[in-house]
């Protein structure tokens, strides 16, 4: 079969326990905590409560002082706030500004398994999402969730996937679900070769500045959006394949907006995933929202293994945001 771009074949048909010899008897030395509780449950809107969290993130440096090293994520579920700290528990914990500290838990970032789980999210609704969507068929489209979106007309947040994953010839996917949740709505699609769809959230749930990486359990913010340069390093994350890394090759010249990545193994159900860049001090930016592969089914069974894909093509966020008229949205 000749190589081809394959569009629509990208829809997707611990804790160690220890034990201590005994000792001489001693006076026990105190055990730094690696959780403390929120003591209240919060009332704000959604809305509220995602301004409180991203003001949280952005301002530890001032609230948390010498400890703000120590604070690696924030991230909320409908009841509480829940900061996330490589140490120093007790320590982040006392020193919470005081209009969020009754209704924020404090988690020692070893033992916190973050927001959840891409197949099934707890907190606001985070990029890399498993989902899926029915039309009036019965038939499924299951792809992935990408990075959120402001929009610059009416400054709402939106969630995103890729366009292609709800055109049907017989009834548009509409709303789309993680596990049995609903997540959001279909509100706006990019046009042209912009591959992005935008999802309007549920109600009473909120989009996330933050992806899914590395396999899907680990979960980091999103800071902004950035060049794609050739030869820079690209990373992706996707339902199926879990996602992966490379290097970018080139842009699609016919095709505006679409770049070129080499080997990096995409397959069904991955479109509308993540495609990231990481920096050392933890978090992401976002560089576009998985299109296709570079694929070719040579033994014809429908799936697309090891030696039948060489490669990724992504659509660009600038041209993105441009079609769109939404910028990146950031923590």
């Amino acid at each position: 079969m000749i190589v081809s771009r394959m569009l629509a074949g990208l829809l997707a048909a611990g804790v160690v326990a220890a034990t201590l010899s005994p000792a001489a008897a001693r006076t026990p030395e105190p055990v730094a905590p690696n959780r403390i509780e929120a003591t209240a449950k919060y009332a704000f809107s959604a809305a509220v409560a995602q301004q409180k969290m991203k003001g949280l993130w952005a301002s530890r440096a001032t609230w948390a002082g010498d400890h703000a090293k120590d604070v690696t994520f924030v991230y909320r579920d409908p009841s509480r706030f829940v900061v996330v700290a490589k140490g120093n528990v007790a320590a982040v914990q006392s020193a919470l500004p005081d209009d969020v500290k009754p209704f924020t838990s404090v988690v020692r970032a070893e033992i916190v398994p973050m927001a959840g789980s891409p197949a099934d999210d707890r907190g606001g609704w985070t990029g890399g999402n498993h989902i899926v969507s029915t039309n009036g068929l019965g038939q499924k489209a299951r792809c992935t969730a990408g990075f959120a979106w402001k929009s610059w007309d009416t400054g709402a947040v939106l969630g995103s996937t890729a366009r292609h994953c709800y055109e049907d010839p017989s009834s548009v996917y509409i709303d789309w679900f993680n596990g049995t949740r609903l997540l959001g709505t279909r509100t706006q699609a990019g046009t042209g070769t912009n591959d992005v769809l935008l999802l309007r959230a549920a109600p009473n749930t909120s989009f996330n500045a933050s992806i899914w990486l590395r396999g899907g359990v680990e979960e980091r913010i999103v800071t902004g959006a950035g060049p794609n340069l050739t030869n820079s390093p690209i990373a992706f994350y996707g339902r199926t394949s879990g996602g992966g890394g490379g290097y970018i090759r080139e842009r699609e010249p016919a095709d505006p907006g679409v770049v070129f990545t080499d080997a990096i193994q995409v397959r069904p159900g991955d479109s509308g995933g993540p495609v990231y860049a990481t920096y050392t001090n933890g978090t992401v930016q976002a560089r576009g929202t998985v299109h296709a592969c570079l694929c070719a089914d040579y033994d014809g069974d429908g799936e697309y293994e090891v030696g039948e894909v060489f490669g990724m093509f992504f659509i660009d966020a600038g041209y993105s945001s441009a079609d769109l008229r939404a910028s990146i949205y950031t923590a």
